[in-house]
């Protein structure tokens, strides 16, 4: 199934892929390739999105919104603790290997959203707007 809406000058398609597993063993196969583009500047870029255990696939404009939420917070997130160290007080892993991951995952989200999206205010404008109409 495929969802498209648009928020601002953003071009948001979502794709249900129910493809994967979440990994370790975790049957959870509720993934997603998420599309934003630019309209004004034509500049795009895909993430891949977990929706929930309960409502595997995003069918409404909300949701898939939603996620694109989720990506902003994670590049914001990648942005605002650029050091691994940071990031790993910020959030508390107590596993290295966990924290890497997430914070490989969230300095590719910010690089990716920095491209389609902006600079780190435009970026807080948005997660801002998206949490404030909900």
């Amino acid at each position: 199934m495929q969802m498209k809406t648009k928020f601002h000058e953003f071009q948001l398609t979502s794709t249900y892929k129910g493809d994967k597993n979440w990994g370790c063993d975790v049957r959870n196969p509720n993934n997603h390739i998420i599309t934003v583009t630019n309209t004004k500047t034509g500049k795009f870029t895909r993430f891949e999105f977990w929706e929930s255990i309960v409502e595997v696939e995003i069918k409404t404009e909300r949701q898939l919104i939603n996620a694109f939420e989720c990506f902003l917070s994670d590049a914001l997130a990648g942005i605002q603790n650029s050091d691994i160290d940071d990031f790993q007080s910020e959030f508390g892993y107590t596993s290295v290997k966990e924290c890497i991951r997430a914070w490989k995952g969230c300095t590719n989200a910010s690089r990716k959203a920095k491209r389609v999206v902006g600079d780190e205010d435009r970026i807080c404008d948005l997660i801002n707007e998206i949490n404030e109409a909900a």
